[in-house]
Parts: C-alpha cells; sequence; structure tokens
C-alpha cells in the first residue's frame, strides 16, 4: 500500500500507538477468526478492533538540542499523573474519579478524561472530515491500481 497522511492514530489499551491503516492491514492478516483480535506487536497484550481509541497527535515546529525531562506524580487511587508542582498533586480532582478535559494539563497527560458531549461531537466531526479526506486520497491512486486493498481497509 501507499503511504498516507491520514491523522487518525489509534491507541490500544496497552497504550501503543499505530498508524491507522497500518494498524487495520495488521488486524486483517490475522489468522485467528475475525473479531478475535490479534497481539500488539510491542507488547504481546491482546487486543480487538473494538479495544482502538484515536489520539489527539500534537506537532512541535521547533527542534531543540536538548531534551527536559519533567517529574510526573500520580497520587494514589488516580488516573491521572501530572508534572509535580506546587498545584499538583491537588484536591479538586478527587481520587478514583476521572478529569474532564478541560482540566489544566489533562489533555496532553491524561491517558484517558472525561469529555463534554460538545468537545466529544466537535473531535468526531474532524476525525469524519479527516477519514473522508483519506478516502478520496485512496479513490484517487487505487483508480489506477487495483481497488482489493481499498475495500480490505474500509469494508465496502
Amino acid at each position: 500500500m501507499k503511504k498516507t497522511n491520514l491523522l487518525v492514530y489509534p491507541n490500544w489499551h496497552c497504550g501503543h500507538v499505530f498508524c491507522y491503516s497500518c494498524l487495520l492491514h495488521y488486524l486483517e492478516l490475522s489468522e485467528e477468526k475475525k473479531g478475535e483480535g490479534r497481539k500488539c506487536p510491542v507488547c504481546t497484550d491482546p487486543v480487538m478492533k473494538k479495544d482502538l481509541k484515536s489520539v489527539k497527535w500534537l506537532n512541535f515546529d521547533s527542534e531543540q538540542t536538548h531534551i527536559r525531562f519533567r517529574l510526573m506524580e500520580r497520587p494514589t487511587f488516580s488516573t491521572l499523573a501530572l508534572p509535580r508542582s506546587s498545584t499538583w498533586p491537588s484536591s479538586a480532582i478527587e481520587p478514583l474519579q476521572s478529569p474532564w478535559h478541560f482540566t489544566p494539563d489533562a489533555l496532553t497527560h491524561a491517558k484517558f478524561m472525561v469529555a463534554a458531549p460538545d468537545y466529544m461531537n466537535n473531535e468526531l466531526n474532524n476525525d469524519l472530515e479527516e477519514l473522508q479526506t483519506e478516502l478520496a486520497t485512496l479513490v484517487t491512486w487505487s483508480a489506477s491500481d487495483t481497488q482489493a486493498d481499498l475495500g480490505v481497509v474500509f469494508d465496502y
């Protein structure tokens, strides 16, 4: 398959992130029954198609020669690890509760978070637009090639 610019990067529950089209191709190669999934190629955790979650990809324009590491802290019984500071850990987020998407630094540091319906609708619409753009691109170049690959990837 040709390289594409799809901006949806599925995240398995183990946390590893892969290119969407590569991941769908990998799942289709399964010798097991369809729907039983495969193992993560990095850590071998079992993963099913239904377990995929999209992640927000953040691009940074500047290139630096030094990397600055920050100490992260995750309080006991919390799902959120944030850079340690005078304001974190905080009693504003109760133990055993997930942070909201508007919680400061949650979008860039939380493994998962609670999102308001407006936020989810906006994210899903953006994902849909990216997928439609990618499908149009694939249809354009597959018109000259065989269309078998396109059918396998998009199940139509």
